[in-house]
């Protein structure tokens, strides 16, 4: 994982805010990485953001977005 943390959850809120507003609200880890390193990153980041609303986990890697991640962005990175 070359990326930083940081850089990772900077780059999965701005899809996740892309995505929603283009292509609608539920999605899964695997259309924003292929990486299984990521994806488990990704997975674990998930549930920080089903605590602070932006989120639902709907089962294993499916997630509905609730909340632009704009509107909280710097008290979730």
């Amino acid at each position: 994982m070359a990326k930083t943390y940081r850089k990772m959850k900077e780059e999965f809120l701005y899809k996740l805010e892309l995505f929603y507003r283009n292509f609608g609200s539920d999605w899964s880890i695997e259309d924003f990485s292929s990486d299984r390193n990521v994806q488990e990153f990704l997975k674990n980041y998930l549930l920080t953001l089903e605590e602070k609303g932006i989120v639902e986990i709907i089962e294993n890697n499916k997630f509905r977005i609730k909340n632009l991640p704009s509107s909280i962005m710097s008290s979730i990175l």
